[in-house]
């Protein structure tokens, strides 16, 4: 089993031998409540964001950030991840702004219900580049090209694990809470709403 140290040295080792312009970032999600004081958090600096934000941040900066229901303005973001004490009733009308359809209105909202995390689960989010991590992640989240994301496919291949992927364009980050309830790889796009808020770049996959 890798330890922070092998992740550090692994975090480095991807960064340089592709060329990634961003800092792979572990996430971790406290089931309990957890010591925050060596993270940023969007309330720190009197804002709230929604997760795509944060990630960002993170893995462009190079910040470990962290994240509770307070900090947070994107409530799909906050239930996925397991940090709203109930559903909110009112993303079932998120589908109506992105399809015409209602055969895919219907399969957008089950695939964003079952990448959600069991409601109120979740007492914080860490966040932080694996160079500089304290603390074992439950998943990584690896930005880059897509021909830097296919090196890291291709190898996981060679290994022969194939990694998933099921676009639904909206919510990106439920591939992240996806991939720690399935624990198997996710390749994802990047939705509207974190190329808008998120600012991922055109060419990021």
């Amino acid at each position: 089993m890798l330890s922070i140290d092998n992740l550090k040295v692994l975090g480095r080792e991807v960064r340089a031998r592709l060329g990634l312009r961003t800092y792979p970032i572990g996430v971790k999600f406290c089931t309990e409540p957890c010591d925050l004081s060596g993270f940023k958090r969007p309330r720190d600096y009197g804002v709230r964001m929604a997760v795509c934000q944060v990630i960002n941040i993170s893995r462009v900066y190079g910040w470990p950030m962290a994240f509770t229901l307070d900090d947070m303005f994107c409530m799909g973001g906050a239930y996925l991840f397991g940090l709203t004490p109930e559903y909110p009733k009112f993303l079932e009308e998120a589908p109506n702004w992105h399809t015409s359809s209602d055969d895919a209105k219907k399969y957008i909202m089950q695939r964003f219900q079952e990448r959600a995390l069991p409601q109120g689960s979740i007492k914080a989010v860490l966040v932080a580049p694996l160079e500089k991590i304290t603390f074992m992640p439950d998943v990584i989240d690896i930005y880059g090209t897509p021909t830097q994301i296919s090196a890291i496919a291709k190898a996981l291949i060679w290994h022969g694990i194939f990694p998933e992927t099921g676009f639904i364009g909206l919510s990106s980050c439920s591939f992240i809470t996806n991939a720690h309830k399935t624990r198997k790889p996710q390749i994802n796009l990047p939705s509207s709403g974190e190329v808008a808020w998120g600012r991922t770049e055109e060419d990021e996959i």
